[in-house]
């Protein structure tokens, strides 16, 4: 595959159960350039299985050897190890909707932001469905909770805030 457009970063610790359908909402996107890079995080489970069984060779299975304990290790290797010009996060328990990337990235080129993001539904057991992300303005707000899995953003950000 040539040099994809988005990178894909999902930082896991054994959760191949869950992992497996996030994989496929990713395989699922109308915006095809990209590459999804999984990052175990000492992982003894059988993620590598998990990942390998989708055959896309747009995935890759990256292993830590030391456990981090929490995201931001799996994230910032991941991050480095990216080849496309856009990054974005999704946690091994989220799933996007097929035109996510779709519509971010075409976002990104009409506005030339260094970084978008979507609305995200909050699905959690025993509680009514919750839209995130939602400002009145439209716009980031300083006191919203953005959760990284709905951002969309360019290399040169990262590289200019650093891990």
């Amino acid at each position: 595959m040539d040099r994809p457009r988005v990178s894909i970063i999902t930082a896991t610790f054994n959760r191949s159960q869950v992992l497996r359908h996030t994989i496929a909402s990713v395989i699922r996107q109308r915006f095809g350039a990209w590459e999804l890079l999984v990052v175990g995080d000492a992982c003894t489970d059988d993620t590598r299985e998990v990942v390998a069984s989708f055959g896309d060779p747009r995935i890759h299975y990256h292993a830590l050897s030391e456990n981090v304990g929490e995201q931001s290790g799996p994230n910032n290797h991941g991050v480095i190890a990216a080849r496309g010009d856009l990054l974005a996060f999704v946690n091994h328990d989220d799933l996007w909707m097929p035109d996510h990337l779709e519509v971010l990235v075409s976002a990104l080129d009409e506005t030339k932001a260094d970084l978008v993001f979507s609305l995200m539904a909050a699905i959690i057991p025993g509680h009514p469905p919750a839209l995130s992300n939602f400002t009145p303005s439209g716009r980031y707000e300083p006191r919203t909770v953005v959760p990284a899995s709905s951002w969309v953003f360019r290399r040169s950000l990262s590289e200019r805030v650093g891990p």
